[in-house]
């Protein structure tokens, strides 16, 4: 986490606290100032959100690098048809993806939402293959995409000691976003015009070629 925004976390944090404070102080005052106060505390939570997912989405994104890259291949080879499941094992405070004898870790113990995180590159690299080349790469962040093969059914789990977490996020071909695993995609994959051009040519409504290292350094 760079130094601003996490100047910004605690100024948003820090201003959340005392407009609680107010908000208590308010009460038996009635509307004016409880609920001034109720209002500034949602904004100031809203802003404290937005950064947590800058965070995640602006940092982490770049900490992937080669061996995550070449997991995401073997994970887009792999999870095209039948019965699959993604493990995550967590060692030593870090999601370690299990795939047959290959260990890869990812260190995002700062992210505020890892889980979500690690499902979103699970979700990417089953998309790419349809994607890349053949559909506009808006797709790739959709909350729901069904061009994959109908008989694909994948479950990622998450192990910690001895609690398991099962999440489905392919069923009959249909894969499913959930919200934040969505915005760290889009966040990649801007639809508003850049540098003046219209909203037709920016990245997001384009065709193009897409795997695990062009999307994170894009």
């Amino acid at each position: 986490m760079d130094l601003l925004t996490l100047i910004l976390l605690l100024i948003s944090i820090f201003l959340a606290i005392v407009s609680i404070v107010l908000f208590c102080i308010g009460i038996p005052y009635g509307f004016p100032l409880s609920g001034l106060s109720f209002m500034f505390f949602c904004y100031v939570f809203l802003l404290a959100c937005v950064i947590l997912y800058l965070v995640s989405c602006k940092y982490f994104l770049k900490q992937l690098n080669k061996k995550h890259f070449s997991l995401s291949r073997k994970l887009s080879s792999k999870l095209q048809s039948g019965d699959k499941t993604v493990m995550f094992v967590k060692e030593n405070g870090y999601w370690v993806c299990l795939l047959g004898n290959e260990k890869v870790d990812f260190q995002i113990h700062g992210c505020a939402f890892r889980k979500a995180f690690l499902l979103s590159f699970v979700t990417r690299a089953i998309r790419y293959p349809s994607i890349s080349g053949n559909k506009k790469a808006k797709m790739l962040g959709k909350h729901i995409y069904k061009g994959l093969n109908k008989s694909l059914n994948v479950v990622v789990i998450f192990k910690s000691k001895n609690k398991e977490t099962r999440k489905s996020i392919v069923k009959n071909g249909c894969s499913k976003c959930g919200l934040i695993s969505m915005l760290i995609i889009k966040s990649k994959l801007p639809c508003s015009p850049q540098h003046h051009r219209p909203i037709s040519e920016s990245l997001s409504h384009q065709i193009i070629y897409l795997d695990e290292e062009t999307f994170v350094k894009i």
